[in-house]
């Protein structure tokens, strides 16, 4: 009879159990998508130079890499590179315009448009009433007093940044192999993509070499481009640029014949290569070449500048990211293993 009574109080709170209500699942956490962005602004043209925006891309790549980031919120990396000035003038205002997660609608808490080249300033003449109180402005190759100006015309404040890699101490190792091997050459032609009356240029060749090889007189100066707003970043005008290239490394190598001139500095961007196409089929006995921005090429034998610029934005979005105060200006070089080179350090 006990055994039976026991029995029976067991199947009685089975049943109870069976009857109780299904508890609800909790709800499923609202998909919010990344609370930051990072747009990245390149001209036309301006990547596949095998050099600076090349690295800068590869510094977004490390960065969508992160993911999400350790002690900050989710990061959306994107950039601009259209083919025309027109239709990047175009996705720049559409972005300024629209501060919305574009997959969830939601608003950004912050954003940060990073500039590569500093004459892009004045593309945001008309623009920049458009940026948010959480937005903020990071221009790459400039130094403080060009940031200071910036925060000043644009009313920005602290919410403008520069991000500088100088190389000045390759441009003085240059400087020292020309004087080992030619003591009595102290005359340099200087190719650069714009002029200065158009860019100003803020990595410290010029300066250094006018320094080291007596005066702004030795240094003969040739732009590619006179347009910075268009001109050599356009896809009509490219194979232009490879072609000036080509011709004015083939007049380096006649004035080298006439015994004029030994040395060449070379900074094209994208138009490097057509340096580097006269150069795969120079004669053997040629001028040297420094490129500026470029990378080790085995096929062709000539000296280069390397800065990383992936690397420093990459650590400087990061930091951003996290919500650290970022200052007004940061700069690196040799001294920190940014700026690399292959010049012989022994003369």
């Amino acid at each position: 009879m006990r055994k039976t009574l026991y029995i029976a109080t067991m199947l009685l709170m089975v049943l109870s159990c069976s009857k109780q209500p299904a508890q609800p699942e909790p709800p499923a956490a609202e998909a919010t998508g990344a609370s930051m962005q990072v747009m990245v602004l390149f001209g036309p043209g301006q990547l596949g130079d095998n050099g600076y925006a090349d690295s800068v891309m590869s510094g977004l790549y490390s960065l969508k890499r992160e993911g999400t980031l350790p002690d900050a919120d989710s990061l959306d990396v994107r950039f601009i590179s259209a083919d025309t000035y027109a239709e990047t003038n175009n996705q720049l205002a559409s972005w300024l315009k629209n501060s919305s997660n574009p997959f969830y609608g939601k608003p950004y808490k912050r954003r940060l448009v990073v500039i590569t080249e500093p004459y892009m300033l004045d593309w945001f003449d008309e623009l920049y009433a458009q940026l948010g109180d959480t937005d903020e402005v990071l221009v790459l190759k400039v130094n403080e007093d060009d940031v200071r100006i910036a925060a000043e015309d644009y009313v920005l404040g602290e919410r403008i940044h520069g991000l500088n890699i100088s190389a000045a101490a390759s441009a003085r190792a240059f400087c020292r192999y020309m004087k080992a091997e030619k003591p009595d050459e102290h005359t340099l032609p200087f190719f650069r993509l714009y002029s200065e009356q158009i860019v100003t240029y803020r990595d410290s060749l010029y300066e250094v070499f006018s320094r080291e090889l007596g005066g702004e007189d030795a240094i003969y100066l040739t732009p590619l481009s006179t347009d910075a707003s268009e001109g050599i970043f356009s896809t009509t005008y490219e194979t232009t640029a490879l072609e000036s290239a080509f011709q004015w490394a083939n007049m380096m190598q006649n004035a080298f014949n006439s015994a004029l001139n030994s040395f060449a500095v070379v900074d094209l961007g994208a138009a490097n290569a057509g340096w580097d196409y006269f150069l795969l089929d120079a004669p053997e006995k040629t001028f040297t070449s420094l490129l500026m921005d470029a990378r080790q090429m085995s096929l062709a034998s000539r000296f280069f500048i390397t800065r990383d610029f992936g690397k420093a934005l990459c650590g400087w979005c990061v930091r951003w990211a996290r919500g650290e105060q970022m200052p007004l200006m940061e700069e690196h070089g040799a001294w920190d293993g940014y700026c690399t080179d292959n010049i012989p350090k022994n003369q």
